[in-house]
């Protein structure tokens, strides 16, 4: 018994003093010392037009003639907006969100921790991943300081960390909380998406945009930047490590300058997977013309498996590492063509715009039809026009058609043998038959040029 009470003596101490040790009633109120005075808060004014209805001053008047042609004008009205940042430099930058600014022509007023007020002016916006850079004057602001910027990586699912903002404009709150998940993909508007964010727990509220996430050590992790209106607890950050490269380039540039390769991209379904004995890949959905994958021999259909020593087991896996790369680099990619590996080196070059790397279609459904017919699928009528096989009706019902395959489509291959006859097409399915091949896959374009895999059984 004696025993026993020792070693729960022992462990009690053991735990109590790494927690104590880890935080404690002063390790949050050590943080919000060392990061407020690197907090301020943003107000922009941007200036829009606005279409607005001349009146008559008379209620009966304006009900009768208020929507007729003349009675409208066009205003610049100014729009108001506020959000928080952080200062990362003794010369005067800050960084915040990009939807904090929305315009580089914004007029800025910075508030810093001791209620001083200064201008600023807007450096570079990068609207893709929400990051902004504000340059003001040392010599006219007030007391601030520089914050420490830590390194996201060492982030672990349930480290806690701090929130510091301006939620709905009560300056310099700090909220605690905990690393909830780590590379979160959020859905925007659109077809955009935020990807590899940091969900925290930590109150996060309207206001609360462009302003620091940090560690127990008051280094910042992270740039708060979204929440989900209908959730509580659900708040998100974009990690430091991704944030201070796109700085250093809008220091530079003025913004951030993509690298590209020049491809459009489709996810593999769980059957090209079987089909090819391969787990997971990238396939190449349509190749920009001149760009730097058609010039280094890249595909439409090669399905790339690895980028340099790194895994790709989808699109977005691709996605992210071309943009994790700079422009200039040679990356080394392993792709997968017609049964065999081959490694292509690609130079990436330089891309403004955000435009998506997704082909329209990036899921392919699992539908599997049974038999083909002698001139072609089943539910499925096939016309040769000049030395192309096109789609013409199918049927609603066909599983091609589930798979996205739809009249006007060219047929480019059927398994690995490229189709320009109907004759090409009978003899593909019965080489597959002679292989005892249970299916096939056949490779086809859209009126955009557009590559999608399509896998029929036979």
């Amino acid at each position: 018994m004696k025993k026993t009470i020792f070693v729960f003596m022992f462990l009690y101490l053991l735990v109590s003093t790494s927690f104590s040790f880890v935080i404690n009633d002063d390790t949050i109120s050590n943080v919000a010392k060392k990061i407020q005075p690197c907090v301020v808060n943003i107000d922009t004014v941007i200036y829009v037009k606005q279409r607005t209805r001349m009146g008559f001053g008379d209620p009966f008047l304006d009900q009768l003639f208020g929507n007729a042609p003349g009675r409208y004008k066009n205003n610049i009205v100014p729009s108001q907006g506020q959000g928080t940042g952080f200062v990362i430099s003794d010369k005067g930058y800050i960084i915040t969100n990009a939807h904090v600014i929305d315009n580089k022509d914004a007029q800025v007023k910075i508030t810093f921790h001791d209620e001083s007020k200064t201008d600023g002016r807007v450096v570079g916006l990068d609207k893709t991943n929400d990051i902004a850079v504000i340059k003001f004057d040392p010599e006219k602001a007030g007391d601030f300081e520089v914050a420490e910027i830590g390194d996201s990586d060492d982030l672990s699912i349930g480290h806690f960390v701090v929130a510091v903002g301006s939620p709905f404009g009560l300056q310099q709150t700090v909220t605690l909380g905990v690393v909830s998940a780590l590379k979160r993909n959020l859905p925007l508007d659109g077809n955009s998406v935020m990807e590899g964010l940091i969900q925290t727990d930590a109150s996060i509220n309207p206001g609360n945009s462009g302003g620091p996430l940090v560690n127990v050590h008051g280094q910042v992790v992270g740039i708060n930047t979204a929440i989900i209106p209908m959730g509580q607890g659900l708040g998100f950050a974009i990690p430091i490590n991704k944030v201070m490269p796109i700085v250093k380039e809008i220091f530079k540039y003025g913004k951030h300058i993509y690298p590209y390769m020049g491809v459009y991209l489709q996810d593999m379904s769980y059957r090209i997977m079987q089909y090819y004995k391969i787990k997971g890949g990238a396939v190449i959905a349509k190749i920009e013309k001149g760009g730097p994958a058609d010039k280094a021999g890249i595909e439409p259909g090669d399905i790339v498996i690895m980028a340099n020593k790194t895994k790709i087991t989808k699109a977005n896996d691709l996605v992210q590492y071309v943009r994790s790369r700079r422009v200039g680099e040679k990356v080394y990619f392993t792709v997968y063509r017609d049964g065999e590996k081959k490694i292509i080196k690609v130079k990436l070059d330089a891309k403004d715009d955000t435009s998506s790397n997704y082909a329209d279609a990036e899921n392919i459904k699992e539908s599997i039809d049974k038999a083909t017919t002698e001139n072609g699928f089943k539910g499925i009528n096939l016309t040769k026009k000049g030395n192309k096989i096109v789609v013409g009706d199918i049927e609603r019902t066909s599983s091609a058609y589930y798979q996205g395959m739809k009249e006007g489509d060219i047929i480019e291959k059927i398994d690995d043998i490229e189709i320009k006859s109907l004759a090409d097409v009978r003899d593909a399915i019965k080489d597959a038959k002679k292989k005892d091949k249970k299916e096939i896959i056949v490779l086809v374009t859209d009126e955009n040029d557009m590559y999608r895999f399509i896998i029929l059984d036979i």
